[in-house]
């Protein structure tokens, strides 16, 4: 049995609203880093601010949009310029 591939809803994050939540996933697809990436720089500290929802990480649009454009994101800036605008 083979399972079908999973389909992300890529929102447009300049238009959502600041308190809008997106996935680990949106995210991930977003911005071109793997879902587990996210999971991992979370432990860490790095990466957005997570906001929990019935235990589940969610990532507000303002806090994404303020990491992709985020000089602490160092190398990772470049290859996500692309994403904010």
């Amino acid at each position: 049995m083979t399972s079908k591939p999973q389909i992300i809803t890529l929102p447009d994050i300049a238009n959502l609203p600041d308190d809008a939540l997106l996935t680990r996933k949106q995210c991930a697809a977003l911005s071109g880093y793997a879902d587990y990436t996210f999971k991992k720089w979370a432990r860490q500290g790095r990466g957005p601010n997570i906001t929990r929802l019935e235990g589940r990480p969610r990532y507000r649009a303002a806090d994404v949009r303020a990491w992709f454009s985020s000089a602490s994101m160092g190398s990772e800036q470049q290859s996500l310029t692309a994403y904010a605008n």
